[in-house]
């Protein structure tokens, strides 16, 4: 009995697009994750940076290297920004503030807040926040 070795997602994003460069073709906005299994479920987070369609294959590779026909569904985000922990609809300051008080404990922690990745929500992460809104990192 051939068990499986590998389960994973490609997540192709709203403003997904393939362009070609010199006969060498270039994706862009396309996410792949890992799923983990628990209980015979396999799962993944992923928080979205914005709005929109998102297009899900879902992939499964056996013991032997055969690859299954992928799996396909459609998610439509309704707006939720990536990091508007207050959620007046952009990042600001205020959700800086609000990951500083996950930090000190005066409201629940959010682990979509983990801008570090390393598992924990921690002053980095508002620190993160702050640079993202004065413009010195351009991502989360």
């Amino acid at each position: 009995d051939t068990k499986i070795k590998e389960v994973y997602a490609s997540i192709i994003e709203p403003d997904y697009k393939i362009i070609l460069n010199n006969d060498t073709l270039y994706e862009m906005n396309f996410t792949t994750l890992p799923l983990e299994e628990k209980e015979g479920k396999f799962t993944a987070n992923f928080t979205p940076d914005k709005g929109g369609e998102y297009k899900i294959l879902i992939h499964a590779i056996d013991e032997e290297g055969n690859i299954a026909m992928p799996k396909s569904l459609v998610i439509n985000v309704l707006g939720k920004l990536k990091g508007d922990f207050n959620n007046n609809g952009r990042v600001d300051i205020g959700d800086a503030t609000y990951v500083a008080y996950m930090v000190v404990g005066k409201v629940p922690v959010d682990l979509n807040a983990d801008f570090n990745g390393n598992g924990r929500v921690d002053i980095g992460d508002a620190t993160k926040i702050a640079f993202y809104v004065a413009g010195k990192i351009d991502k989360l």
